[in-house]
């Protein structure tokens, strides 16, 4: 039995995959946007200013616009955050 694998091996891979947000990471993100008032997008934007150099790929530690909101919304309502 002969096989063979053909494929593009020099594609760059893609990573939309994000980081769960965990300890100081949460606190911080808590902090600026429950305390001091900047909406999800204004420190998500932030954070990205701080990690990324120009021409670089969305990195993953940056969280997501989405679950920045689901965050504010879970303290504001006084839910127990996982």
């Amino acid at each position: 039995m002969h096989c063979t694998f053909r494929s593009n091996f020099q594609e760059t891979h893609k990573t939309t995959k994000k980081r769960r947000m965990i300890g100081p990471a949460m606190e911080k993100a808590i902090s600026s946007i429950c305390v001091d008032g900047l909406s999800s997008e204004t420190y998500r934007e932030r954070e990205a200013v701080r990690l990324i150099k120009t021409g670089e790929p969305d990195p993953s530690i940056i969280p997501s616009g989405n679950s920045l909101r689901i965050l504010k919304s879970r303290v504001t309502a006084g839910r127990q955050i996982p």
